[in-house]
């Protein structure tokens, strides 16, 4: 109980809680609830993933895991402002259906290197770190998934290695072909992305996310999603890993970086499930069904009263549908 006692007391004092995931290599009781009358709290027990570090691609990759090594490899990607530790309870479901699950801190994010220059964020390196990553952990295809950027490293993965895939799944991220012609053909779309343009700046970007204790990330993430989708807990987990030395530009140099990337026009022969939250504030949900188009083998799931945080917001049925597509 030492643990619970420190966060609880740390809290109740007014200290700034202590990042919880850094003891995530252990099976402990947390405190998720204070009650600031008698600071009483609310306890349940939760597996939370081991934290490790690997050299992968040149880089100090830090990868949180679920399952036993020399299960079958399933592996999520985080998107932006997120980090692996959004994965936890997936990495925790899947261990217990028999995989071993594994989500990285992908390359300028959470606690892996942050390289510097807008050059070391193209999206062929960000390909290139995840199949090191895949061909670490595992001799077989593994399970793919990824949400939002990671939903898109995942396309273009599985358009240049699709040996290295058993099944793909991407959660509200479409196409890059189809995002691209979107762009340029819907009035609609170009104004849900116009917070891209601001990214290109320079440095004006960073200074505005990290005012106000990154006030501007804090209130996107509430006020896209479903109430309550967001806590205190996760958002602070979250302020940890953006007040990381570099991390605020190595985050946006992603968007820098990708307006010169080439788009796969192959046909993708992986198959592949697209499970999308129709209410996205940022992406048409009618790019979900032109993904399909260029799948040869996919099918698409909607949740009607989801948003771009699907896999928050109903993390129950995601796990359902990805394990159901997986065990087809």
């Amino acid at each position: 109980m030492a643990c619970v006692n420190k966060v609880c007391d740390e809290k109740a004092a007014g200290k700034k809680p202590y990042p919880l995931y850094k003891s995530m290599w252990c099976k402990q009781l947390l405190a998720v609830e204070l009650q600031t009358n008698g600071h009483s709290f609310v306890q349940y027990e939760i597996m939370l993933p081991r934290s490790s570090t690997y050299s992968i691609n040149g880089l100090s990759m830090h990868v949180l895991e679920a399952g036993a090594p020399g299960r079958p490899v399933i592996i999520f990607l985080h998107g932006f402002p997120e980090a692996a530790v959004s994965w936890t309870w997936h990495l925790n479901f899947f261990a217990q259906q028999g995989y071993h699950a594994i989500a990285p801190d992908q390359r300028g994010y959470g606690r892996t290197d942050k390289p510097k220059g807008i050059d070391a964020y193209h999206i062929s390196l960000l390909v290139e770190d995840v199949r090191q990553l895949i061909l670490h952990f595992s001799d077989v295809s593994v399970a793919l998934v990824g949400h939002d950027w990671g939903g898109c490293v995942a396309w273009h993965l599985a358009a240049q290695h699709p040996e290295l895939l058993k099944q793909l799944v991407i959660i509200n991220m479409p196409h890059p072909t189809v995002m691209g012609e979107t762009l340029i053909n819907s009035a609609d779309q170009k104004k849900r992305s116009s917070y891209i343009a601001f990214f290109q700046l320079p440095l004006l970007p960073e200074w505005a996310s990290s005012m106000g204790n990154y006030f501007l990330l804090r209130r996107m993430l509430r006020r896209t999603s479903r109430p309550e989708t967001f806590g205190q807990r996760q958002i602070t987990q979250y302020l940890f890993n953006w007040q990381q030395k570099g991390a605020l530009q190595a985050m946006i140099n992603w968007y820098r970086a990708y307006q010169f990337a080439p788009k796969p026009t192959n046909k993708m022969v992986v198959p592949t499930r697209i499970l999308w939250g129709k209410r996205d504030a940022f992406l048409q949900w009618q790019m979900a069904e032109k993904s399909l188009a260029l799948c040869e083998h996919a099918t698409l799931k909607f949740w009607d009263n989801a948003t771009h945080w699907l896999h928050h917001e109903y993390k129950e049925a995601v796990a359902a549908s990805i394990n159901e597509f997986l065990e087809a």
